[in-house]
């Protein structure tokens, strides 16, 4: 919108862009210096940015929240338990770093051509989500059971 009578439109739409200084600038999420639409591309762009970021970073949560799960029951089944200086290293040091990577990640160059789902979980991530617990599950009990054979030997 350019002018006042476009505040009403401004303020119900999904991305509202004032193209001018004056009131309706105050109306719009996002206002613009160039009196040009061409700004709704950079809009668009750190728009499916931050949506993908967003589920990117819940899906590796879930996953990490999942892995920690399995690991501690495979200690508790072996009779073992992590330190606390153990879950202090692996949080700060492995996990944050990955997390604040992630937060940092920037738009494509290119406004691909479908936009990203806007739903966290559905059914393709749930699935690659429990194989991936899966598979990391058979590693550690194959880890597991190697140092328990190490142990009694």
């Amino acid at each position: 919108g350019d002018g006042a009578n476009d505040c009403g439109a401004l303020k119900s739409a999904h991305a509202g862009v004032s193209l001018s200084e004056a009131e309706a600038s105050i109306a719009a999420p996002f206002t613009s210096a160039n009196p040009s639409i061409s700004c709704m591309i950079e809009i668009l762009r750190q728009g499916r940015a931050a949506l993908v970021t967003a589920s990117v970073t819940f899906r590796f949560m879930a996953m990490y929240s999942m892995i920690q799960f399995i690991t501690q029951l495979l200690h508790y089944s072996i009779g073992t338990n992590m330190t606390d200086s153990q879950f202090l290293y692996i949080d700060m040091f492995v996990i944050s770093g990955i997390a604040v990577t992630l937060g940092h990640s920037q738009p494509a160059l290119n406004l691909a051509p479908s936009t990203p789902k806007a739903q966290l979980i559905d059914f393709k991530v749930f699935v690659l989500l429990t194989l991936h617990v899966i598979i990391t599950f058979g590693f550690q009990v194959i880890v597991s059971d190697g140092q328990m054979k190490k142990l009694t030997l």
